[in-house]
This record gives structure tokens, C-alpha cells and sequence, in this order.
């Protein structure tokens, strides 16, 4: 039986790490290897919900954004 991911929660989990990274290294630090693996996939898997590290970095950003405004 196939794996059901939910692609919206597997794209939080990836902007999560990608502010753990930016966190311990800044954002020139923030390469797309290490939040990969801080994220616990693989770089072909980051890159299929994103396309870029722009793309990523946009995403982890709104999040954050959202989240605030949430609170």
C-alpha cells in the first residue's frame, strides 16, 4: 500500500528546518544540503516542493509571517 503524505505538512516540516538552519548558521549558511538534512529528506525530495532555494526560503518566510499573525 502506498505512503499518503500530506505535501502542505511535508513543506512545513521543511521550512521548520530551514529556520533551525538559519538559526545556528545565519542565512548565508542556510544551504539547501544542510536543511535537508536538518529536515531529515533528501535533497531530490526538498526539490520537489521547491524548485529553488529562493522558492524555500519565501515559504519559510510567509510561514513565520502567518504564524505571527495567527498568535
Amino acid at each position: 500500500m502506498p505512503k499518503i503524505v500530506d505535501h502542505e505538512e511535508r513543506k512545513q516540516h521543511i521550512a521548520e528546518a530551514t529556520w533551525r538552519v538559519i538559526t545556528n548558521y545565519g542565512v548565508q549558511g542556510a544551504s539547501v544540503r544542510k536543511i535537508a538534512s536538518e529536515a531529515g529528506v533528501s535533497l531530490g525530495a526538498l526539490r520537489h516542493y521547491f524548485s529553488t532555494q529562493q522558492d524555500l526560503l519565501e515559504y519559510a518566510m510567509n510561514l513565520v509571517k502567518e504564524r505571527a499573525n495567527a498568535r
